[in-house]
């Protein structure tokens, strides 16, 4: 019950394409979902009306062209919400690696902090055992307890940070998704 029922085969499909034990799975799977399409339907649907259509077909526009020139910078807003949406969900996501990433070397940031939170593998990731090196010179305040938990605090801080940075770049693209919208006919 802990599995999803499309997991068995979404798996023994990635493993026959070769792609279990590589990075691109991970980056992949999140990318592929009935929900976006059926967010990007509803947006086109709603923003790109009839009467743009045939505006640009009166004025000799093809259908590729219509594309480019009209539906793509409508749906601008929309393109960034999902991908914004795929990028979080790719970068915290704890299963898909978990399950198709054999090799420890290639763990994202997700599975190498649950292993210094949990398994307190500090040494490896401090470079390579800080603690003992400034224990033996005598500095006091960085070596115990309180050096651990500011290390694991630090690692999660690291974690979240490229989320906090992404946001404010695609932030811009959420108000003018909600100003398309709002143009009367």
């Amino acid at each position: 019950m802990f599995l999803p029922g499309f997991f068995i085969p979404t798996y023994l499909l990635v493993n026959e394409l070769g792609l279990v034990d590589t990075r691109l799975i991970v980056m992949l799977l999140p990318s592929f979902g009935a929900w976006y399409i059926l967010v990007m339907r509803a947006n086109i649907r709603t923003v790109v009306t009839r009467e743009l259509q045939e505006a640009a077909l009166i004025d000799s526009a093809n259908h590729l062209q219509i594309f480019v020139w009209l539906v793509l910078p409508l749906i601008k807003p929309i393109l960034a919400t999902i991908g914004l949406f795929t990028v979080v969900a790719s970068w915290n996501n704890f299963f898909l690696p978990l399950i198709y990433l054999h090799d420890r070397d290639k763990h994202p940031l997700t599975l190498i902090l649950q292993r210094i939170l949990l398994e307190g593998e500090i040494g490896k990731y401090s470079g390579g055992g800080m603690a003992q090196l400034w224990e033996d010179q005598g500095v006091p305040g960085y070596v115990g307890i309180g050096f651990f938990k500011s290390f694991k605090f630090a690692a999660v801080v690291i974690t979240v940070w490229p989320i906090i940075v992404a946001y404010p770049f695609v932030q811009r693209f959420f108000v003018k998704g909600i100003l398309v919208g709002s143009v009367k006919d």
